[in-house]
């Protein structure tokens, strides 16, 4: 697709429980198109090669009424690195290659992709323009127990396996910080969305195939 043919990419990103889900919302009753990453990968998760083969390594203790039980994948994965890295490999292919689908076929002037561990994936050349939320580990760890219902030490690990916001922060073309009021944020987003709408597309990285 030639430059000029395809929608402005745009990348959400942000740690565990910064607020990416509330800034996401704040884009689709503006109408823009919003692509979750989380959203493609748990269907990915579903897929049946996909199941099987997490079957084969973890046995049924992460099968639930004929569907993957996320939160005890997440129990495993999360506790040792090499099961992380084992799940990524496996998933981020698929997931990839389902973004690359919807640029390719999208007739949206602009997309707005929300991919937590888009640095940590070294997917930032992939796009045009790059947004980044942010908030305190104090409190992001509290929304997670509240939230997910996880223990103290279960919310750690879950920050501890990101990069710190602070890195992502300083590789961010946008930076937004929700550590205040919703009303706060919101006033945020408007520029924000001024600012979308004034950038141009750069030439970028096609996500299907590209490895981490």
């Amino acid at each position: 697709m030639k430059l000029a043919e395809r929608p402005l990419l745009v990348a959400l990103t942000g740690s565990i429980a910064s607020g990416k889900s509330l800034v996401s919302e704040w884009f689709r009753k503006r109408k823009y198109q919003v692509i979750s990453s989380d959203k493609i990968g748990h269907e990915v998760l579903q897929d049946s090669q996909v199941k099987e083969i997490l079957r084969d390594r973890y046995g049924n203790r992460i099968i639930n009424a004929g569907i993957i039980d996320r939160k005890q994948l997440g129990s495993i994965i999360f506790a040792d690195p090499r099961e992380k890295d084992f799940l990524n490999n496996l998933t981020h292919p698929l997931i990839l290659e389902r973004l690359q689908k919807i640029i390719d076929t999208s007739l949206e002037e602009i997309i707005i992709f929300e991919i937590p561990l888009l640095f940590e994936n070294n997917l930032e050349t992939c796009f045009d323009l790059i947004i980044t939320v942010s908030a305190s580990v104090e409190l992001r760890r509290g929304r997670i127990i509240e939230r997910d219902l996880l223990s103290s030490t279960e919310a750690e690990l879950r920050i501890g396996s990101q990069m710190e916001d602070e890195l992502k922060v300083q590789n961010a073309d946008i930076s937004i910080e929700n550590n205040s009021s919703i009303e706060d944020l919101y006033r945020q987003l408007e520029k924000v969305d001024s600012i979308i709408k004034r950038s141009n597309r750069k030439t970028v990285k096609l996500l299907k195939g590209l490895q981490k």
